[in-house]
């Protein structure tokens, strides 16, 4: 497991890098301004489904497909055909979905605001759209990479970042180059994840089309666990919007300003993140098919170790926070001003590390046990709590209070998590389950 999680922060940290260098480009060039404020927002609203149902796809997909595939290749080539195939149909209709949606939460949202903000952000509306169809496709493809136990995927979720930074370095094209390229990168992060997944056509090895309808039993489950943790990551991933509102409700170059801040933070959850859920998930995996009574000790010596790290890493944030800014956004349309403000705002999101990173830990654990559940009901739990605190802090605080809100939702989502994994008779899995049984939740 140790090397598992190697690679993966290894090829993290290279996509991390990717994803760090078209922040800065985008700071560079538009600085903290309304171009930034509503492409932060429309890109946040955009991405918010596609997490939802990558999120969600990925930790139902992964521990079934690993234990189809361990049975019958067969099995596992039939339920990868139907995953794509419903994908290839519900496709055009949620891009649609969303193209609309955007259309109307940006209306809503900067309705009171400069009208030149509003402009912006209903001209980003179309490119964020097919930003959000080319990354489901990408989404779903990762899964079976994955599950294939190949970490490909990693390198691969760089290649937007790279598309965006490339576009804004090399040429000057404003704001339609920033949108061209945000769009054209999800696409081809989409092709190449298309290229790198096995079997890749119309037809697999075995002969088998694609299937446009749920008709395996493997299939059903999946289905049935995704829609056991759909509505909690629902309102779990609901924080991202909530952070959206509040700070579009505070004025010009808020957006810009929190955007700026979480980034940063944001290098460092997604590296860890990433080690976490395709490191240790896979790990726990076996773990919970092989002896499952020794996973609560698996998770508790990862889980500190994890907390640790985390604590190091926001003690460090915190003392450096106005030199990173410094280093990677001062310069071109980002000012020194800018700097101590997005500085003072790193500090308090570097609170929400250490717990995060645990929370994660838990939740993975949960998850290969089958107990979708457990993972909605803290996840919605959380939600509704978010929303209430950052109703409370923003009135009081700012932005660093809706900030403060997110560290505390984690820490509660850790002590959550941790009470439903040690309760009595928190052991059951699906991935024990024959194939022709339910999914066990508890």
């Amino acid at each position: 497991m140790a090397k598992r999680v190697g690679v993966v922060i290894v090829f993290g940290a290279i996509a991390s890098a990717i994803s760090a260098g078209k922040e800065i480009a985008i700071a560079w060039r538009f600085g903290v301004s309304e171009v930034v404020d509503a492409y932060q927002f429309t890109f946040a609203v955009a991405q918010w489904p596609l997490s939802i149902i990558a999120s969600v796809y990925f930790a139902a997909l992964v521990p079934r497909a690993m234990a189809v595939q361990a049975k019958s290749r067969l099995q596992a080539q039939h339920f990868r055909a139907e995953t794509l195939g419903l994908t290839s149909l519900l496709l055009v209709p949620l891009t649609l979905l969303v193209y609309a949606g955007l259309h109307f939460v940006v209306g809503r949202a900067f309705a009171d605001g400069p009208a030149t903000t509003l402009a912006l952000a209903t001209s980003m509306t179309l490119p964020m759209a097919l930003m959000f169809g080319a990354g489901l496709v990408a989404a779903i493809c990762a899964g079976w990479i994955m599950a294939d136990g190949r970490h490909t995927n990693t390198l691969l979720q760089a290649i937007p970042a790279a598309v965006v930074m490339l576009a804004i370095v090399l040429f000057d094209l404003g704001v339609v180059g920033l949108l061209v390229s945000t769009a054209g990168g999800f696409l081809l992060y989409a092709l190449v994840s298309l290229l790198c997944l096995p079997n890749t056509s119309t037809k697999s090895a075995t002969g088998a089309r694609l299937r446009y309808l749920p008709r395996s039993r493997n299939t059903q489950l999946l289905l049935a666990g995704m829609g056991t943790l759909l509505f909690g990551q629902f309102l779990l991933s609901f924080v991202t919007i909530i952070d959206q509102w509040f700070a579009a409700q505070l004025g010009p170059g808020t957006l810009s300003m929190l955007g700026y801040s979480t980034r940063i933070v944001g290098l460092v959850l997604s590296l860890f993140a990433i080690a976490i859920s395709r490191g240790l998930m896979p790990g726990f995996a076996k773990i919970q098919v092989e002896n499952p009574l020794a996973l609560r000790a698996a998770v508790l010596r990862y889980g500190l170790i994890v907390l640790l790290v985390g604590l190091v890493l926001a003690a460090m944030g915190i003392a450096a926070s106005d030199l990173l800014v410094k280093l990677l956004f001062q310069r071109g349309e980002f000012t020194a001003e800018d700097t101590v403000k997005v500085g003072s705002l790193v500090r308090y999101a570097m609170v929400q590390v250490p717990f995060y990173f645990s929370s994660m830990v838990v939740v993975s654990a949960l998850l290969v046990q089958g107990r979708y559940r457990a993972v909605t009901i803290a996840a919605a739990i959380n939600g509704v709590v978010k929303l209430l605190l950052a109703y409370l802090l923003v009135a009081r605080y700012g932005l660093p209070g809706l900030l403060l809100a997110t560290a505390l939702v984690y820490l509660l989502s850790t002590i959550v998590c941790t009470v439903q994994l040690f309760r009595p008779g928190g052991t059951s899995t699906h991935q024990n389950s024959k194939p022709n049984q339910t999914v066990q939740n508890p």
